[in-house]
C-alpha cells in the first residue's frame, strides 16, 4: 500500500510541475520514455536517395505550403519575407520532381526555419 501512495504522490507531483511549467512558458512540455535514440527514417547507408514529398498527391485536395524563415537564417538578404505562403501546386509538384537528397551522414540540423505542407 505504501509503494501505491508513493506511486501516487510521484505522478500527481510531475502532473503538477508539467501544469507549471505550460503555464509559464506556453510550451509544451514533451516526455519520451522511448528507448530509441533517434526516429526511424528508412535511411542507413551512404548514397541513399530521399524524396521527402514523393508520397504527397498534389493532384487531390487543397494544399498549402509555408515557408517560415529565422531571421538568423536569413542575414544575405534583409529584404526577404519572414514567411512564404503558396497555394500554387505546380509549384508544389515541382518542387516534389526535384527535391532528390543524396544521404551523405553529414549533420545538416543547424538551421530553425521550416517548410510546412499542409
Amino acid at each position: 500500500m505504501r509503494i501505491l501512495k508513493t506511486a501516487l504522490i510521484i505522478f500527481c507531483s510531475i502532473i503538477c510541475l508539467a501544469g507549471i511549467w505550460l503555464s509559464a512558458t506556453e510550451k509544451p512540455l514533451v516526455l519520451d520514455f522511448s528507448d530509441k535514440d533517434e526516429p526511424e527514417t528508412g535511411i542507413n547507408r551512404l548514397g541513399t536517395k530521399v524524396r521527402p514529398l514523393k508520397n504527397l498527391d498534389f493532384n487531390n485536395g487543397k494544399w498549402v505550403a509555408y515557408i517560415i524563415l529565422k531571421p538568423e537564417d536569413v542575414l544575405a538578404n534583409e529584404n526577404l519575407p519572414l514567411s512564404l505562403v503558396s497555394t500554387d501546386t505546380s509549384l508544389l509538384k515541382q518542387m516534389q520532381s526535384s527535391w532528390t537528397f543524396t544521404y551523405t551522414g553529414a549533420d545538416v540540423a543547424t538551421l530553425d526555419s521550416m517548410i510546412i505542407i499542409t
